[in-house]
């Protein structure tokens, strides 16, 4: 039963829990972009779109949010949207990494993000723990032609608004930019299909409580069903 068959039989579905939710977005999102945009490349603006008006529909609050994310590890640093403001915030997390000069840090760096040079996350509120989702985030592995191996997709959870984090010997910190001019124009309406595509692989993920390797089984069938 779908979403609209639902309503019409008046069914009510059990509100997961924030944390629950955000995962199942985290493991679907990758499989919505497979069918999407090239292998090599997703809108992070529209991903995170998607996400938020997934999260709406299980009545939570949810919203975009434009921002700088940099990562790196012993060898490679990557800055994913504006470099600017990627270098600014190393020197004010200067534990992170030691920085050359500004010029010198452009020559070292891999940039990435959308077509306008930025990046975008959603970011959503729970009863008590707030979370934020960066459905993209895989991307930077095929940036950096594999030298920095990270995740599809990051989930933070907790009251830390903006995460700086290392797992294993990749490092990577987020702060908050300035939104483009037309962020907020993306509509509903445009972007129906994937917010539904989103919404149903959600519910899937949900169904088999987030179970990676059941999931992932499934969506692979799914993906054989059609010829990808």
């Amino acid at each position: 039963m779908n979403r609209k068959e639902r309503r019409a039989a008046k069914v009510k579905v059990p509100r997961p829990a924030l944390r629950d939710l955000v995962t199942s977005l985290c493991m679907a999102a990758p499989w919505c972009i497979r069918t999407r945009w090239p292998p090599k490349f997703a809108h992070s603006v529209e991903m995170s779109f998607a996400g938020q008006e997934v999260l709406r529909r299980y009545q939570y609050g949810a919203d975009m949010a434009s921002c700088v994310l940099v990562l790196g590890n012993g060898s490679t640093t990557v800055c994913v949207g504006d470099p600017r403001a990627g270098y600014d915030l190393l020197t004010k997390r200067s534990s992170l990494v030691e920085l050359p000069t500004y010029e010198q840090w452009l020559s070292d760096t891999v940039f990435t993000g959308d077509p306008n040079g930025l990046h975008t996350v959603v970011r959503a509120q729970g009863e008590r723990t707030p979370a934020i989702a960066d459905l993209t985030f895989g991307h930077v592995t095929v940036a950096t032609k594999g030298a920095i191996q990270v995740p599809a997709t990051f989930a933070g959870f907790g009251p830390v608004e903006w995460p700086a984090i290392r797992m294993g010997d990749v490092w990577f910190t987020y702060a908050p930019t300035p939104e483009p001019p037309d962020m907020r124009t993306i509509t509903t309406d445009e972007w129906s299909g994937l917010i539904d595509d989103l919404y149903t692989l959600v519910g899937i993920a949900l169904g088999y409580r987030n179970d990676e390797r059941v999931f992932v089984a499934e969506m692979q069938r799914q993906m054989q069903l059609i010829g990808r």
